[in-house]
C-alpha cells in the first residue's frame, strides 16, 4: 500500500476568479495612488486604456500594472 501523501493543487480557476480583469475609475486611481482626475488625464493622453461598458469605465489590470511598473520609482527597487 502506497503512503504517500497528495498534496492538493492549487485550484488555478478559483485564484484567478478572486483577481478582477478590470479596474474602476475610482480602484485604478487608488492602486496608482493619485486622484480620479489624474487617472482621467492620463487616459486622455493615452497612457492608460479605457473601456466603457455597461455605463461604466473600466480600465485593464494589465494596463494599471504596466503604467505603475513604467512610472514607479519604486517598481524595481530591491
Amino acid at each position: 500500500m502506497d503512503t504517500t501523501t497528495i498534496q492538493p493543487k492549487e485550484n488555478n480557476a478559483v485564484l484567478n476568479s478572486l483577481t478582477p480583469l478590470a479596474y474602476t475609475l475610482a480602484e485604478s486611481a487608488t492602486r496608482l495612488r493619485m486622484s480620479q482626475k489624474t487617472v482621467r488625464r492620463h487616459i486622455d493622453k493615452g497612457n492608460l486604456r479605457r473601456c466603457t461598458k455597461f455605463g461604466r469605465v473600466l480600465i485593464p489590470r494589465k494596463d494599471v500594472e504596466t503604467f505603475f511598473e513604467r512610472n514607479s520609482e519604486y517598481a524595481f527597487a530591491v
